[in-house]
């Protein structure tokens, strides 16, 4: 049986943004659905991997140390929801470095669906973003669009359009 596995952007669809990145460090804040949703997943067999662009780290605002505690406090919260996170990839690049991982471009969700042998046709790619929607259509995985985030977009290319990561949850148990 193949692996169930959910890819997920970060920023925006599990944790809240800030709109500040040293407020990031002072603490993080997720969704007020991310726990249940994350639990629900769990419940059915799914683990998650997340994939997130970081201009933060390219614009100098954030360092990989920081990064990294901000990914390691992430997983501590998430573990109470059985969730397990299988690994996150991460785009340090800027918008003009024309790297090959920096969603829209699928390079990290490529990575993924061969490092975990996952069939992309049925993974499921969720983000707040259109460039997180084009991304998981690139890699061939179904698309869901949580525009909870701070640029609320919206994208007629997604499969699905769900509210909160809950209702994002919902559809994929129900799918």
């Amino acid at each position: 049986m193949a692996a169930k596995v959910v890819l997920m952007d970060r920023d925006g669809t599990v944790l809240v943004e800030p709109t500040d990145f040293s407020v990031r460090l002072k603490g993080l804040h997720m969704f007020p659905e991310t726990l249940e949703a994350m639990a629900k997943l769990a419940e059915v067999g799914y683990s998650v991997i997340f994939v997130t662009n970081q201009l933060s780290i390219a614009k100098g605002n954030l360092s990989l140390k920081e990064y990294e505690a901000t990914n390691n406090k992430m997983i501590e919260l998430l573990e109470p929801t059985g969730i397990k996170v299988l690994k996150v990839y991460t785009c340090p690049h800027g918008q003009d470095d024309n790297c090959v991982c920096r969603k829209p471009k699928p390079g990290m969700l490529l990575q993924a669906i061969k490092e975990f042998n996952l069939n992309p046709g049925e993974t499921f790619m969720i983000g707040d973003r259109v460039t997180d929607i084009e991304a998981g259509m690139a890699a061939g995985a179904k698309t869901i669009l949580v525009p909870q985030g701070n640029f609320k977009e919206t994208s007629a290319k997604a499969k699905h359009i769900a509210g909160n990561l809950l209702e994002a949850a919902e559809y994929i148990i129900a799918n």
